[in-house]
């Protein structure tokens, strides 16, 4: 199979996009063909599991008892975004390594609006984590004005403008991008895109996110850590104190939850921003490798970055796990029922033959007193 366009780019969240790579010493280099068995064969276990994961978060988080708070909401969204992401660039990605496949060709406003939907998944997904932390962060400085900014309602509202902005700011797509020649791009002539967008969008995905989710976890921590070592002490006194700070000890748990989901994209975030800044052309066809080696492992942490967060719940958040627990709970309760019903309908129903057999079937005493000499049976009743 021909993998003549295998360089990695952001700009249509595909790994195959460049036609860098015809050098046949190129593809000899053992980094380039880690590189591609990492796509091959890592990256649809990333979808797979990614996807299982975002289902179950989606499904667990939309039940009644965890519709209640502004962090939920966001969570349920980022589900949602994480998955748009990893279908539009993961699978897409992986589909044309194993096939030739592009979806990004199929017409051009499918060029148009796969890259339209791709931009809206990782902007809305990065800015969600933002949203999180600062959620976390007016509940654990400002507690008594947390109560009104970080409602549900709230929470809706603020993801709606942001996903009308980050439409509107992605927008551009639809008159900047065609398929040309079998290629979604730009026009090569358009300075904008091709010099200036680059940079803009890294900064708005990545770079600014990053650093307030950063600054945003600081302050949390500060304010948290001293705060755990206080709670176990001041579990005696009556009962409203404890009740009180009982309260306060689970805030906290949530609060340390959604500081490691945060923590876990800084950190799996971090090397494709890092690589952007250092990434340079090649001439060298073994640094090429190598830089298409680093490139895919970049990609690879971003891709688990949107496939992650359902089993860090599952690890770090209590009421999570409960919730996952009673909603399998609830099924297996379900099914065990409709077994139970079935067995017992079929028991009726056996009893109900039975029963319908001996009323039909005369007893020889009776045969005998009306002058037969055999019992009457189902077939005597017939004829």
């Amino acid at each position: 199979m021909e993998l003549n366009r295998s360089i990695m780019t952001s700009s249509n969240g595909t790994l195959m996009d460049s036609d860098q790579l015809h050098t046949r010493s190129f593809r000899e280099f053992t980094e380039y063909k880690i590189a591609l068995h990492l796509a091959k064969y890592f990256l649809p276990a990333i979808v797979f599991f990614g996807t299982v994961g975002n289902l179950l978060t989606f499904v667990v988080l939309i039940r009644k008892r965890m519709r209640k708070t502004s962090v939920n909401t966001y969570l349920l969204l980022l589900a949602c975004a994480d998955t748009g992401a990893l279908y539009c660039s993961g699978f897409k990605t992986w589909l044309r390594l194993i096939s030739g496949f592009e979806l990004l060709h199929i017409s051009n406003f499918g060029c148009k609006f796969f890259i339209f939907l791709f931009l809206i998944s990782l902007h809305m997904s990065a800015w969600l984590v933002v949203a999180i932390s600062a959620d976390r962060f007016m509940a654990v400085w400002f507690p008594l004005r947390s109560l009104t900014m970080c409602s549900v309602r709230r929470a809706r509202i603020v993801s709606l403008i942001g996903f009308i902005m980050i439409s509107i700011y992605n927008g551009h797509v639809f008159w900047t991008m065609h398929l040309v020649n079998h290629r979604c791009s730009a026009d090569p002539n358009n300075t904008f895109m091709m010099v200036y967008y680059p940079w803009i969008k890294l900064t708005t995905y990545s770079c600014l996110p990053f650093t307030l989710v950063l600054i945003l976890n600081i302050c949390i921590c500060i304010k948290i850590i001293p705060g755990f070592r206080h709670l176990p002490m001041k579990q005696s006194g009556n009962c409203e104190s404890r009740t009180f700070h009982s309260a306060g000890h689970n805030d906290a748990k949530v609060t340390t939850m959604l500081v490691i989901v945060s923590v876990t994209w800084l950190f799996l975030t971090a090397p494709f921003t890092l690589w952007t800044f250092v990434a340079r052309q090649r001439t060298d066809p073994a640094e090429k490798a190598a830089d298409f080696l680093a490139k895919t492992v970049c990609f690879m942490l971003m891709y688990i970055n949107h496939g992650v967060n359902f089993y860090l719940y599952c690890i770090t958040g209590k009421k999570f796990r409960k919730e996952l627990r009673d909603l399998c709970g609830t099924k297996l309760d379900k099914n065990q029922s409709m077994k139970t019903s079935f067995q017992t309908m079929r028991s009726s129903i056996g009893k109900s033959t039975t029963m319908n057999s001996e009323n039909i079937t005369l007893c020889p005493s009776q045969s005998s007193s009306r002058g037969n000499t055999h019992p009457r049976t189902l077939a005597d009743t017939y004829n």
